[in-house]
């Protein structure tokens, strides 16, 4: 679901900002405050939260098959 990995990535930044280093999992709850909202809308207003100057993907490949 697209809203829940935009919803994850805002989360991922928060906890980054605030020292934190442990993995994200989105809830199924968490998503419901935003029920009245169409999926594309949930997706434009989290984006809007995203920090793109900090948003950076790291891959491992040596760890990669």
């Amino acid at each position: 679901r697209p809203e829940a990995l935009v919803y994850g990535i805002v989360k991922l930044q928060e906890r980054i900002a605030n020292g934190e280093s442990s993995p994200v999992t989105v809830k199924p709850y968490e998503l419901e405050k935003f029920g009245d909202l169409e999926r594309d809308e949930v997706v434009d207003s989290l984006a809007e939260d995203i920090d793109e100057e900090t948003l950076v993907m790291r891959y491992n490949w040596a760890d990669s098959p």
